[in-house]
């Protein structure tokens, strides 16, 4: 990842929990307490999200030299690495080369989110898959091997693909026949009848999926299901049991960054989204932390009869593994509001813990989702976040800004950023974390409005961020508008090939100059997408910093392999390694004296003009009554998904008791709508989109 020989073991990472006296916010560091950013792509190939009988081959054999077939109904072609073993930069890292990890380190990244599923690592009850492992580990081998890190992600979306929508039964207004997608096994699928049809189509409401994870949250034993292998007989038990038998594989691998715990974890029907994260989703989490590191949090241990009681640690599984990270998401709703509803404090002891939510601003947030005004709400890339004016005119509402337990002087921005990660970095100092946004990402005709501007709040915020998707499969039809950073394999309705060309347009955006280990505080760094240009400030005066190491890496893509390198302040240009892809590697030797500078652009008079400017200060003027509006809005949006979470809860209570009445059931589901929806549309139409 650094400046390491090709086959040497990665560094273990750790967090630095934020210290707002000491000016910074919580961050990953190296052994050398180096501040690491990661850039990286989510892997989806390896979770489970279409039909059991056309699922892409879990066998490694199959891909030991060679490389499945593509097929239409993949999601995203299959994962290869044809030419492993022959070291680092000595396979090819062309775009048909189906060596999939030699291109992700040509692209400049050096991480990657492996989403993971639950159905395939405990397919029956009890029963953990060792060929599913064996894959998982072939998969970071080849990562490993290229120098990129993995993140093993318990993939869910909307609880399970087995959570299935009757298109055919007759359904009220407002209501549409909604599926899962991925994550549980057909076994611990519990939905008390509920049926799989969602409140205008927002997977979110599907009410199957919510009491699916009332169940989950419940620890609910699943009828017929043994216990087996698992530390328990509930549903989290058995979840606990599957993240286990990877730790336990993995324990001693540096090359597994950590475990993200749940992806997109729902509230179920919890109404009170704070009460939800405090009482049932981070407990969640903190049982998981505790099996698997055996940290006790100065609780004793729960009786084996009731391992998820409140006031006891859950048992410790003997894995004891105290160097991995665990990155835990807030409740899925984020992605809707940009912000989450929820008290943000410390829940665990553990230290290496990464707040990971994701940000799709304008993509799923609830302006897109309900087509409503965009100007009003989100804030979108133009926004200054000023937490103590907010709370100065917002005394009155009961918004996560008031729940947050940071000192708030801290928190003046400059920069024009996306409100979401300046609301992510708050709640990240809430619960005293690191922070890595795992996923975002767009459509490829979204790159200028809304992927570079997404980026570039990245840059000015220093959060570490993994793009969604790596690769997709797409017909004809559909391909402009592909998340994917490659084109599609598809030739005439068939898959020829695993994937086309590289997209000319992400790689300018996404292939970029980014600091990789800074000695010292890191400032500011920022890439420009339109010039090429890139500028970095660091604060280093504790000398004892130097002590281990000396190195600050910049790494420098190789279509920018032409760049001129300046180093200004207390620092010295060491050295720039030319790597054998044509990438550069920039190492500063800082003397931790004071403040040191890189600026990096195509020419010598660029630099000068570079050196003259502070890349933080924009040109747009500030609206003034722009925070005000913001946090109105905020308060309005809130209350309609609130609106919109009770509709769709109370209804799925109505089916539910006019099957037990013997009551026609569609006409009790469009009794509970009509008068449900009639709190909703005078809300709805503030913010519908006009003609």
């Amino acid at each position: 990842m650094f400046t390491i020989t090709c086959g040497s073991s990665m560094p273990w990472l750790h967090v630095v929990q934020p210290n707002l006296t000491a000016g910074h916010y919580g961050y990953i560091a190296d052994e050398y307490e180096r501040h690491v950013i990661l850039r990286g792509v989510n892997v989806e190939t390896e979770q489970r999200n279409i039909p059991a009988d056309q699922d892409r081959p879990i066998n490694p054999l199959l891909y030991n030299g060679q490389c499945p077939s593509n097929n239409y109904v993949y999601q995203e072609p299959p994962t290869c690495e044809i030419d492993y073993g022959k070291g680092m930069y000595n396979i090819s890292d062309e775009w048909n080369s189906h060596n999939d990890f030699a291109q992700i380190r040509r692209w400049g990244f050096n991480v990657i989110r492996l989403c993971l599923s639950w159905s395939a690592l405990e397919p029956t009850p009890g029963n953990y898959s060792e060929m599913y492992l064996q894959r998982i580990e072939q998969i970071v081998d080849w990562a490993s091997e290229q120098q990129v890190y993995v993140i093993l992600d318990m993939h869910e979306d909307l609880y399970s693909r087995y959570i299935l929508g009757d298109k055919e039964q007759e359904i009220p207004p407002y209501l549409i026949a909604s599926d899962g997608q991925d994550g549980a096994p057909e076994w611990a699928v519990m939905t008390d009848d509920w049926p799989a049809l969602a409140f205008f189509g927002i997977g979110n409401l599907n009410l199957a999926m919510m009491k699916a994870f009332d169940n989950f949250y419940n620890n609910s034993i699943p009828p017929n299901a043994t216990q087996g292998n698992a530390p328990g007989p509930g549903l989290q038990d058995h979840y606990i049991g599957a993240i286990a038998f990877l730790a336990k594989k993995f324990v001693n691998n540096s090359a597994v960054l950590g475990y993200e715990i749940m992806n997109e974890p729902q509230p179920g029907t919890h109404i009170d989204q704070y009460s939800f994260s405090s009482d049932y989703l981070y407990p969640f989490y903190k049982r998981v932390i505790q099996a698997i590191t055996g940290v006790r949090d100065n609780l004793p241990d729960c009786p084996k009869y009731a391992p998820t009681g409140t006031n006891c640690s859950y048992p410790n599984l003997g894995i004891n593994d105290k160097r991995h990270l665990f990155f835990v998401e807030p409740t899925a709703f984020r992605n809707l509001l940009d912000f989450t509803p929820q008290h943000s404090t410390p829940f665990t002891s553990y230290r290496n813990i990464v707040y990971s939510p994701h940000v799709y601003t304008h993509v799923f947030t609830i302006d897109s989702i309900l087509h409503l005004n965009q100007s009003e709400y989100p804030p979108s890339f133009e926004f200054i976040f000023d937490v103590r004016h907010m709370l100065e005119t917002s005394v009155d509402l009961e918004l996560y800004v008031l729940k947050l337990a940071i000192e708030i002087s801290f928190l003046q921005v400059n920069a024009f950023v996306n409100f979401a990660y300046e609301s992510a970095l708050n709640e990240s100092v809430g619960l005293q974390t690191a922070i890595v946004v795992t996923e975002y990402g767009c459509g490829a005709d979204a790159d200028e409005t809304l992927l570079i501007p997404t980026i570039e709040s990245q840059d000015k915020t220093m959060i570490s961020a993994l793009i969604w998707p790596w690769k997709n499969n797409c017909f004809q039809e559909g391909c402009e508008t592909s998340w994917s950073l490659y084109d599609s394999g598809s030739q005439n309705g068939t898959f020829a090939n695993q994937n086309g060309p590289e997209r000319p347009n992400r790689v300018r955006i996404l292939s970029r100059i980014h600091p990789r280990g800074v000695i010292g505080q890191l400032k500011q760094y920022f890439y420009n997408t339109t010039t090429s240009s890139f500028v970095m400030t660091v604060n280093c005066a504790n000398k004892t910093l130097l002590l281990s190491n000396n190195e600050t890496i910049v790494y420098i893509p190789r279509r920018l392999n032409n760049s001129v390198i300046n180093v200004t302040g207390e620092a010295t240009l060491k050295n720039i390694i030319n790597n054998p892809d044509q990438s550069r590697v920039v190492v500063i030797n800082p003397t931790c004296s004071g403040p040191y500078h890189l600026l990096v652009a195509n020419t010598t008079n660029e630099i000068d003009e570079l050196s003259q400017q502070t890349f933080l200060n924009n040109n747009s003027s500030t609206k003034s009554n722009y925070r005000h509006e913001t946090m109105q809005s905020m308060k309005n949006v809130y209350e309609l998904f609130q609106l919109l979470h009770a509709a769709a809860i109370k209804t799925g209570e109505a089916f539910v008791a006019a099957s037990s009445n013997s009551v026609n059931k569609f006409t009790a589901l469009q009794n509970a709508v009509e008068t449900n929806i009639k709190n909703i549309m005078p809300l709805l139409d503030k913010f519908r989109k006009q003609a």
